[in-house]
């Protein structure tokens, strides 16, 4: 018996020991992914910074068109403040009921369904200009945030289900990873020399749907999480199919081992909310595997909790719209 279990140990720790580098179909999975989930996050948090003067000089002329007088400058600030603030509420929004679109869609197709609301808010916000209609830009901004923490909440789920043991922390880094890199896209696409000219801002806040086309185009390619195909869904063969798929037909089945023992443990669990998760009651199952599954909702609420503090202090650093990179630059009314 001890011998048998040795050679197991040995058997699996060889495997996952070959297993130096993630499959090249992981990869880009992940990256499919990201850049439509948190590298929406950081994008849209730093590009609404450059056309600040841009946006407040149409908010004016409209306001002039509607009531034939100049817009007082405090009514303008709240308006723009709205504009940037709103995304907030949206993340909010998105963050609550994430968790919810991944059970019902599963984690691929609430990516999928999440890039619905960055097209429909760039549509909007890019069609604010020509129908003269500010208010479109709040409605935007709204969905962009929704876009946000929705994004936030089930990518991270996807890249922790499609990722073997060995490359879960690794894959989790690609979370802030693409945060990172779509503040600093939306920085140098909203520079005065690209599409931060007065001509431009419209284009410029309709860029957000450039990373959800390409998610539309990329995510269907690959498999939804194993996880949730076996677990919640009870399907043995697309769960084979995915797993083999991201991780090759060689190593497959240690993970496939690993989600057989947690299936086991959870039969007869309805998948649930993360809030009936906490505070439901549970049949009497094995100990390890409610600990954890309570550590895993644990840790979903902490990272919902963790984005919406993010998202309040981004949203505080500029109030206005403005930062240290845009503020000195000549912008003209």
């Amino acid at each position: 018996m001890n011998s048998e279990a040795g050679l197991d140990t040995s058997d699996s720790g060889g495997g996952q020991a070959k297993k130096q580098f993630p499959n090249l179909t992981l990869v880009l999975a992940a990256c499919a992914a990201c850049i439509g989930g948190t590298f929406q996050y950081g994008y849209n948090i730093s590009v609404i910074n450059a056309p600040t003067k841009p946006v407040q000089s149409f908010i004016n002329e409209t306001w002039i068109h509607r009531y034939g007088t100049h817009i007082q400058e405090g009514i303008l600030t709240l308006l723009w403040s709205v504009i940037v603030s709103v995304f907030t509420l949206g993340g909010f929004i998105g963050a609550s009921v994430g968790g919810m679109l991944a059970i019902r869609f599963g984690r691929k197709g609430a990516l999928l369904l999440n890039s619905v609301f960055a097209l429909l808010a760039s549509l909007l916000m890019g069609l604010s200009y020509p129908t003269g209609v500010f208010e479109l830009l709040i409605v935007g901004r709204f969905l962009i945030g929704l876009n946000a923490g929705i994004g936030i909440c089930v990518q991270p789920l996807y890249l922790g289900e499609i990722a073997p043991k060995s490359l879960r922390g690794a894959m989790a880094m690609g979370t802030s990873i693409f945060i990172t890199g779509g503040i600093l896209t939306g920085q140098v696409v909203g520079l005065k020399e690209l599409l931060g000219g007065d001509d431009y801002w419209p284009i410029l806040l309709s860029t957000s749907c450039i990373p959800a086309i390409l998610q539309f185009l990329i995510l269907p390619w690959f498999p939804e999480s194993p996880r949730y195909l076996l677990i919640d869904k009870g399907d043995d063969i697309q769960c084979s199919k995915a797993l083999k798929q991201l991780h090759g037909s060689e190593s497959y089945h240690y993970e496939r081992e690993d989600m057989e023992q947690e299936r086991v443990a959870m039969l007869g669990v309805k998948p649930k909310k993360t809030m009936g998760a906490l505070h439901g009651s549970k049949p009497a199952l094995a100990a390890p595997y409610h600990h954890a599954t309570e550590l895993r909702t644990a840790a979903q609420w902490h990272q919902r909790y963790l984005f919406l503090c993010k998202l309040c202090v981004h949203s505080s650093w500029y109030p206005s719209g403005e930062d240290p990179l845009h503020h000195n630059r000549d912008w003209s009314l």
